[in-house]
């Protein structure tokens, strides 16, 4: 560039003038065209700190792009991973107004729940069955219309099931049904999302 303002400036009179128009415009263009394409030269350093501005916004506009789509990926799986989850929970429900006692099994996850196993515990020890612990506790196991868990049983989102539904015929049996249901007995439920979280 600098070569030919110079070639321009050397000569005089009104056709060095026009010559030297044309030798500096031709001068920009030429540092133009190296500018907007690099070339491998020992006299051009064109690495990239020498990068005009608008290369650096390109960049970091490319960059942005790329990190808000990187992003918007990662929420995407997070909100299908999300929409398949599931969460057991237990109702005890031993509340003196109503006929019926028990514990229930709820799956309060949006997703579906798939049984793995299911384990009863009486003061901390595991038991056999529900009728078991009930007969060992002093109450009638015919008295229970509850319904049994099993392995491979499927629970949709916000399904409840009854795991005991106990109705006692008197007082005495309901205050002691009620001390078995919220002191004594346990119930372990072993579950997976559809998803494969377990």
């Amino acid at each position: 560039v600098l070569l030919y303002e110079g070639h321009g400036s050397a000569t005089g009179g009104h056709h060095a003038d026009e010559s030297g128009r044309a030798a500096y415009a031709l001068g920009r263009l030429y540092f133009h065209r190296f500018d907007r394409q690099p070339v491998l030269s020992g006299d051009l350093d064109m690495t990239s700190k020498n990068k005009s501005w608008p290369d650096w916004i390109a960049l970091a506009v490319s960059m942005t792009a790329l990190t808000f789509s990187g992003l918007q990926w990662l929420e995407a799986r997070q909100q299908r991973r999300l929409a398949n989850e599931t969460y057991i929970n237990f109702d005890i429900d031993t509340d003196p107004s109503q006929r019926r006692l028990g514990i229930s099994v709820r799956n309060i996850g949006p997703g579906v729940a798939r049984i793995h196993s299911v384990t009863l515990y009486l003061d901390g020890k595991p038991i056999g069955s529900i009728d078991d612990a009930l007969n060992q506790s002093k109450l009638d196991a015919d008295r229970n219309h509850g319904i049994s868990i099993d392995v491979d049983d499927v629970m949709a989102s916000q399904e409840i099931i009854p795991v005991i539904d106990y109705r006692p015929r008197d007082k005495g049996e309901r205050d002691r049904a009620s001390d078995v249901f919220e002191n004594h007995l346990g119930v372990a439920v072993n579950y997976c999302a559809m998803n494969g979280r377990c």
